[in-house]
């Protein structure tokens, strides 16, 4: 017989055994279910599909959307019941621009050389060194944008990008001082920053980012542990437990699934067979305007599989501080 000290001993490592078996994260792997760009069809069509199997999901919204009115997006009511009933609401950026565009960081966002352009006393013309424009600011404050120079030469507070030539042409606020005046034109950096802050005000918890166009850098990945605690990426392959980067995970793209047999089949070779976290990415349901739209009976379908086989699901956020734990433990 074992003596009383060594038997509580033993039940204290029995205990400590029980536990970290029923706590163990990722223990049978895991699988989070991300929807790009806010479509209203993941309320409409993906969000009844995952309620009926009790699962939940991560859903990135582009700020400038949400914040639209345009039907084509969730609305700000609706993506405050997805995050009533469990989901999660990531931040999308600002407007939807990959860091390559754009400028990368605030000290980069500065536009001089400004002259008159010709075409109107109040219009002014720069030279500009990237491909796209997020959006200008005149001291802070935003520019309108328009699609023709015709209009801004007729509102002051606007710009026009002509991509063609590289230029920007800008009515400012304040005409008479253009040249002394501190236009800006959004940062990555800002994309990340202010959709965040934006996002919170408007009454979401947000502590992960999804990279819009599955487009992310290594500058862009270091910069985001400023601001987020996790962001989900591309890659096409599943994030392991010893090795993940949480500014940097992996997700597979809808495109890759194919049929639910597809998805099925990665959740079992990664998430059950290799105790790793699979991350889909997937962006409308039942919806020509998302890009690769999936049906709502592949959903259906691999939802019910999902909760047959008790597959764990998680989203990025609880899939993230999982892996934080590990990741820490093993530090210690």
């Amino acid at each position: 017989m074992y003596s009383p000290i060594v038997f509580r001993c033993l039940l204290a490592v029995l205990g400590v055994v029980l536990w970290a078996a029923a706590t163990s994260p990722c223990r049978a792997g895991m699988v989070s279910l991300t929807f790009d760009d806010g479509l209203s069809s993941v309320y409409s069509e993906a969000y009844p599909v995952l309620k009926r199997h009790n699962l939940k999901a991560t859903v990135g919204m582009v700020v400038n959307r949400i914040t639209s009115g345009n039907d084509d997006y969730i609305s700000l009511q609706e993506a405050h019941e997805l995050q009533d009933a469990g989901w999660e609401i990531a931040s999308h950026g600002l407007t939807h621009q990959r860091p390559i565009d754009i400028p990368q960081y605030f000290e980069d966002e500065v536009v001089e050389g400004w002259e008159p352009d010709g075409t109107n006393a109040e219009v002014y013309e720069a030279k500009y060194d990237y491909h796209s424009v997020a959006g200008l600011l005149e001291n802070g404050k935003p520019l309108k944008e328009f699609t023709r120079l015709e209009d801004v030469r007729r509102a002051k507070g606007s710009f026009y990008f002509d991509r063609l030539i590289g230029a920007l042409h800008v009515h400012p606020f304040n005409p008479m001082n253009a040249e002394r005046e501190d236009i800006r034109s959004y940062s990555y950096q800002r994309e990340l920053c202010e959709s965040k802050i934006a996002l919170e005000k408007l009454g979401f918890k947000i502590s992960t980012y999804i990279t819009p166009f599955n487009y992310w850098t290594e500058e862009m990945a270091s910069l985001s542990k400023l601001y987020y605690s996790q962001v989900a990426n591309g890659k096409n392959m599943a994030n392991r437990k010893e090795t993940c980067d949480l500014n940097w995970l992996y997700r597979f793209n809808v495109l890759s699934m194919g049929k639910t047999q597809d998805a099925v089949r990665l959740i079992q070779k990664h998430a059950v067979e290799q105790d790793e976290w699979v991350i889909f990415c997937l962006h409308g349901i039942e919806d020509e305007m998302g890009w690769e739209p999936w049906s709502a009976d592949n959903l259906e379908e691999l939802a019910a599989w999902l909760q047959k086989n008790q597959i764990r699901v998680v989203t990025v956020s609880e899939g993230a501080a999982l892996y934080s734990s590990v990741q820490q433990a093993r530090r210690r």
